[in-house]
């Protein structure tokens, strides 16, 4: 097809397939077929590069030599798709590699950049969707070529009186025969006379040069080429970092809740989980004297389950995460008042589902709080306070590049 398109006449031979490609891919050689001969030829295919819009092409097979110039223009459109959606195109009249199709190639990484804002974004290598080769016109141009030399001598004998022409005769029409003078020279010689009853013999030596009228076709094409950018946009920047605010203060709001909802020693559903166990008071000679005013411990575990559904229109991507915990703590009763002291510790696990890229967020965090209320009339008053502190540590996982089309 290429061979076609550059106006080369194979004489019935087609290429079949190519074998070897130089290092600098100006010559190609394979193997050619000619169905009605029923034969198999070698063939060398050169291509010259001029200029970026001009490219001579040589095609050489045993005994034909044939060449043709190509004069190339191009429409050159470059797309850019985010996440499936195009953001960006540009036609040029540059190929790809030209100055204008590589400010277009650049343009539309930048446009990808803007459009994915503040989400992550992985862009993947240019890929050619379509490349058609058009043919505008030919037109041929007739030349001689030489294509052999022969050389042969020849006696022509005159006698006087005559003048014949001697030397260099430069280029004739018609060789010289034996008795018979060339014709159409293109250089009149040294006459010489020939007196009356003088024999005259006069030796030609003829270079006789083959010409092989050979035509040269010019071909202008237009190659239409497509070339796509795509991308793939993920979850916000930093969506598992802010998870750590959320996850540490929702435990401290459990904590502040429980706390503030054992008012009274009653569950008000905040203190789920949690079991108490009276420690006796003593008298000074060692007898109980019951539970009244006495200490009481309380303990038990906490554990949620949380999933944060995604946004498609953002994106965001959802999150699942996990809390699991316990908390220990002392309270003493003053009369109608209570004062107290707790501890928890626990560890929240969450998971950024990001098919481009996937984050988790490992939190272990440890709480000291402080509490007192008061009953009385009717009425109560009751306030915590609490103090935390613990590690995050956070992971991201390498993202690849977005599943890209394939050439047609």
């Amino acid at each position: 097809m290429f061979a076609t398109n550059a106006g080369l006449n194979l004489n019935g031979f087609v290429l079949t397939d190519a074998v070897g490609v130089s290092d600098n891919g100006q010559f190609i050689t394979g193997n050619s077929f000619n169905s009605a001969q029923g034969q198999f030829l070698g063939f060398v295919l050169q291509l010259a590069q001029v200029t970026q819009s001009q490219l001579i092409v040589t095609i050489r097979l045993p005994g034909v030599t044939q060449t043709s110039i190509v004069n190339q223009t191009f429409s050159t459109q470059v797309d850019a798709k985010l996440n499936g959606a195009t953001v960006f195109t540009r036609t040029v009249t540059d190929p790809i590699t030209g100055a204008a199709g590589v400010a277009a190639l650049a343009d539309a990484r930048s446009a990808l950049q803007v459009g994915s804002g503040l989400r992550r974004v992985v862009i993947g290598a240019p890929v050619l969707i379509s490349n058609t080769t058009t043919v505008l016109g030919t037109t041929n141009s007739m030349v001689d070529v030489a294509s052999g030399t022969t050389t042969n001598t020849a006696t022509v004998n005159t006698f006087g009186p005559a003048t014949v022409a001697t030397g260099n005769l430069g280029t004739c029409a018609t060789a010289a025969a034996n008795n018979t003078n060339p014709t159409g020279c293109s250089l009149p010689g040294t006459p010489v006379t020939v007196d009356a009853g003088i024999l005259n013999s006069n030796v030609f030596t003829n270079t006789i040069n083959s010409v092989t009228p050979t035509t040269t076709p010019t071909v202008n094409h237009l190659i239409t080429a497509r070339w796509q950018v795509s991308a793939t946009a993920g979850n916000q920047f930093g969506t598992v970092h802010a998870l750590t605010g959320v996850a540490a203060f929702d435990r401290g709001d459990r904590l502040i809740g429980q706390l503030l909802g054992m008012s009274g020693g009653q569950s008000s559903g905040s203190d789920n989980h949690v079991a108490r166990a009276a420690m006796p008071m003593h008298d000074a000679n060692g007898l109980g004297g019951g539970d009244s005013g006495g200490l009481t411990m309380f303990g038990g575990y906490f554990g949620n389950w949380s999933h944060i559904n995604a946004d498609g229109s953002v994106p965001v991507a959802s999150v699942k995460g996990n809390t699991n915990g316990f908390v220990l703590g002392l309270e003493k009763r003053l009369g109608s008042a209570r004062v107290g002291v707790a501890v928890d510790h626990g560890t929240s696990d969450y998971t950024v589902r990001d098919a481009t890229y996937p984050e988790t967020l490992k939190l272990k965090h440890t709480q000291v709080a402080l509490f007192a209320g008061w009953q009385g009339g009717g009425f109560s008053l009751d306030g915590a306070a609490s103090y935390g502190f613990g590690t995050a540590r956070t992971s991201l996982t390498t993202p690849t590049s977005p599943q890209l089309p394939t050439a047609k």
